[in-house]
């Protein structure tokens, strides 16, 4: 576990959230609720301005949640690994502001994980849902990965043809090298990139009309992977 640190410096407070805004870094975002273990309501966020001393941020949800505007709330930044607890000043349906804090906590990797904040399970669900809304408003959608098991670890790109949270299909010219109950490591949907990489499974390969191959995959989570 790593050492715990302070900072307390507001000009490197501000550079650190500037360079977050900038890289337009993910921030993990809630409230505690009395009498439970998980931290509730939970969303994720993005700094999309620094201005009279606020933050604001545009909100993603993993789920319908109400956030208390009442209520203090904890930031989590990924990149840095730095939290604090906040006022809200404002919040709306996909927008939150908050002070700019006195303060940073800079915490060990897996923060959210080791305190049953969120899951890595229910994280990848979020980005799936996140590349399956994507690839509906992109004309040219894709997926990028390899097999696992092989001497050729090379990622390959394919045409994304359908996505949901438990899985997705691809297109192919040749079915020459796929097999049902091939393992793949998945890098990318669309954009969203998946570090580690997200598991699956080839469970279907059917040849369409034009000519094509339509390969089903089956989103593997870790909890399934134990259970197997």
């Amino acid at each position: 576990m790593s050492e715990k640190k302070v900072i307390s410096d507001s000009q490197e407070i501000v550079e650190l959230l500037m360079m977050a805004m900038r890289n337009e870094d993910k921030w993990a975002i809630w409230q505690e609720e009395k009498g439970t273990v998980r931290g509730q309501p939970f969303c994720w966020g993005r700094i999309i301005g620094i201005k009279g001393g606020n933050l604001e941020f545009k909100l993603e949800y993993v789920r319908k949640v109400r956030i208390n505007k009442s209520n203090h709330t904890f930031v989590y930044g990924y990149n840095e690994n730095i939290i604090c607890k906040l006022p809200i000043m404002r919040v709306g349906l996909n927008f939150l502001i908050v002070p700019i804090p006195k303060e940073l906590l800079r915490v060990e990797v897996n923060y959210l994980e080791k305190r049953n904040i969120i899951s890595q399970a229910d994280e990848k669900k979020f980005m799936i849902q996140r590349a399956e809304k994507r690839s509906k408003s992109e004309g040219d959608s894709f997926t990028e990965f390899n097999k696992t098991g092989f001497h050729d670890n090379k990622s390959q790109k394919f045409h994304l043809y359908d996505l949901s949270p438990h899985g997705m299909s691809f297109l192919l010219h040749s079915s020459e090298g796929f097999e049902v109950e091939n393992e793949i490591a998945i890098d990318h949907i669309n954009k969203k990139l998946f570090d580690p990489p997200l598991r699956g499974e080839i469970r279907s390969i059917k040849e369409m009309d034009d000519g094509q191959f339509k390969v089903g995959v089956f989103f593997k989570t870790q909890e399934q992977k134990k259970s197997a």
